[in-house]
């Protein structure tokens, strides 16, 4: 066996070793001509030069603007935004209490508590097209009840007798 490489790269000349899976002779070329292919290399879109990119950029656009033109959604950016003004109005409609459990809801607690406010779709958001982020379409829940209902996978009953055999209601009340 040889202690030289037996092939020579067919781009760039250079001395390359030979395998069982190599190509022939004139055909083999080294990594670095390889990867110097444009337009098809390792990532997904192409090369990342500036012709590629700009085809690829150009390529989105017109993708986007069919999309919008048959009337499909392109980004979930806003989808599902709920002024502060809506929420705080839902909070003082409501009283402070969950719409849920029937318990009041910490005004000035941890924001990520348990016990915290959160808006809660009556028509849960998975189950329609376009939900309904109107103050007529939320209700005050806390953040625990509001997880435990999910997609109006349990009812409210069902959620109130989860609440109850958990927890006490005592800490809500501070």
């Amino acid at each position: 066996m040889s202690n030289r490489p037996t092939m020579t790269c067919a781009k760039c000349a250079k001395p390359i070793w030979a395998s069982a899976t190599s190509r022939p002779q004139g055909e083999a070329t080294c990594q670095p001509c390889r990867s110097l292919v444009h337009g098809a290399n390792r990532y997904k879109s192409g090369c990342r030069c500036d012709v590629c990119r700009e085809g690829m950029r150009t390529h989105l656009f017109e993708w986007r603007a069919s999309q919008r033109a048959q009337g499909k959604r392109t980004t979930a950016k806003n989808r599902f935004d709920i002024s502060g003004v809506t929420r705080g109005d839902v909070y003082e409609r409501d009283g402070w209490v969950c719409q849920i459990c029937w318990h009041p809801v910490v005004r000035d607690g941890s924001p990520n508590g348990d016990w915290a406010p959160s808006v809660d779709h009556i028509v849960p958001r998975a189950s329609v097209l376009m939900p309904n982020n109107s103050a007529s379409g939320l209700r005050l829940a806390h953040r625990l009840c509001n997880a435990l209902r999910q997609d109006n996978i349990r009812s409210d009953a069902e959620v109130r007798q989860i609440i109850g055999r958990r927890h006490d209601f005592a800490d809500i009340a501070a």
